[in-house]
């Protein structure tokens, strides 16, 4: 499993309440960077930061498939153009597989931050709740020249699992460019990063 407490800074998409940013927060001394897209999500968040009072705690808006939001979420507080890609991130989504329509939109935010660090990696959980979203996903990634890489329940869930565990058909997975020294699929990321196009504006 990966040790998160001197190599990465955290970047959590989707993050709801910011449970699962608000807990890796006190596994590394490092920045984590908790964002969502909607206002009111955003409030609760900075509600939950000011009750937890973590100071490595960044709140940010950050919506998905908008290529302005994430260069200057990554401009502020990371050097987007650098090319010793000095900082090495763990995006993290927790359950954020959920609406068709927003799944393209979540897969590019994920390849522009992958893309701007090699050395990234991104993992996300989703809990199966229709077929044809994951099979939509599968596809999209890809389109989007990515791979994915299934994490074995057993590195996660306890065993032998407690009765009272709920069995449902959990996802942990990991997301990676499928050559990150490959400089023709850089080209393409940096095609993304002047060609964007919102075709959903989501709001996560």
């Amino acid at each position: 499993m990966i040790d998160i407490k001197d190599k990465f800074n955290i970047i959590e998409l989707g993050a709801g309440c910011g449970l699962a940013g608000f807990v890796a927060s006190f596994l590394t001394t490092n920045n984590v960077y908790i964002t969502d897209g909607n206002e009111v999500v955003l409030r609760l968040l900075t509600k939950n930061q000011e009750y937890i009072n973590n100071s490595n705690v960044i709140i940010h808006s950050l919506r998905w498939g908008l290529k302005d939001a994430v260069v200057s979420f990554y401009n502020k507080y990371f050097d987007y153009n650098s090319s010793d890609h000095k900082y090495k991130n763990i995006i993290i989504g927790a359950d954020v597989i959920l609406w068709p329509n927003e799944i393209e939109s979540l897969l590019l935010t994920i390849k522009l931050l992958l893309c701007s660090n090699k050395d990234s990696l991104c993992i996300i959980s989703y809990i199966t709740r229709a077929r044809t979203t994951t099979e939509l996903l599968y596809n999209e990634i890809k389109k989007q020249n990515m791979e994915i890489e299934f994490i074995a329940s057993d590195k996660y869930l306890p065993s032998p699992q407690p009765s009272n565990l709920c069995n449902l058909e959990k996802n942990i997975f990991l997301i990676k460019l499928i050559d990150p020294n490959n400089n023709i699929l850089y080209n393409t990321c940096e095609n993304d990063r002047s060609d964007y196009i919102d075709k959903n504006s989501s709001a996560c």
